[in-house]
């Protein structure tokens, strides 16, 4: 995407800030944001570049105010019912209402993993811009049934290795709001971990911490309450002397 003259500023600190550079470079290189949503994004910027000399605080803010800019990337090209994953911490789970109303904690969900999937309704994607982001679950299954671990398969997911529990999330694309979309730069707003894709890509591909190996495919659909979605309770590998 091309940037406009008046924002000279604000691309100029960004490109400055050891935050930003990486922000601004995949801002260029994402061919995949509709031209609509790209320019009142800039202008949500430039308005708000006139009051803040911090540049990163002003693109999450302006994207945040711009309700449009969430999936908002073309739509994903998935095969018919695939099955899509995501992993959070146990203790969010424990969180969830319907936890609560059973009493479910952390501790007793982890001493009765079973109990997970008394679970019917597990919300998904959170205020203020409730993007979810899931990759594809089969080559995730493939590769947890063999010798790779879940630090590993966190890795290519772009998250840290794990400090505690973690729970599998598990439903059908059908079952998330339509269209699922390919991720684009302004979902992923600050995160550092995200590289856009190619314009035409059938979905978008992870980016391993550790920056070895390849990505998962993955793609991003609105907030929802999903109904009676597999849950499965993953534990840190233990360190052996």
């Amino acid at each position: 995407m091309k940037l406009p003259g008046t924002l000279r500023d604000w691309v100029t600190a960004m490109w400055s800030s050891k935050q930003g550079k990486p922000l601004i470079i995949n801002i260029l290189a994402d061919g995949n944001v509709p031209e609509a949503v790209i320019q009142a994004v800039f202008r949500r910027i430039q308005k708000l570049h006139l009051r803040s000399a911090d540049p990163v605080s002003v693109l999450v803010e302006a994207l945040q105010q711009v309700a449009t800019s969430a999936i908002a990337g073309p739509d994903a090209k998935l095969p018919i019912m695939a099955l899509v994953t995501r992993f959070t911490r146990l203790s969010r789970i424990a969180d969830q209402e319907e936890a609560r109303r059973r009493a479910y904690t952390k501790a007793k969900l982890l001493r009765r993993p079973e109990r997970l999937q008394e679970l019917r309704r597990i919300r998904v994607g959170y205020p203020p811009r409730q993007i979810v982001w899931v990759a594809l679950e089969e080559p995730i299954a493939r590769d947890l049934s063999s010798a790779t671990g879940l630090t590993e398969v966190l890795d290519r997911l772009g998250m840290e290795p794990p400090s505690g529990p973690m729970v599998q999330i598990t439903y059908n694309s059908a079952d998330a709001p339509a269209p699922i979309k390919v991720p684009t730069t302004f979902d992923a707003g600050v995160l550092e971990r995200f590289r856009p894709s190619a314009k035409g890509s059938p979905y978008g591909t992870t980016w391993p911490v550790s920056e070895k190996g390849t990505g998962y495919p993955e793609c991003v659909h609105r907030g929802c309450m999903l109904t009676s979605p597999t849950l499965r309770l993953h534990r840190p590998a233990t360190r052996t002397r």
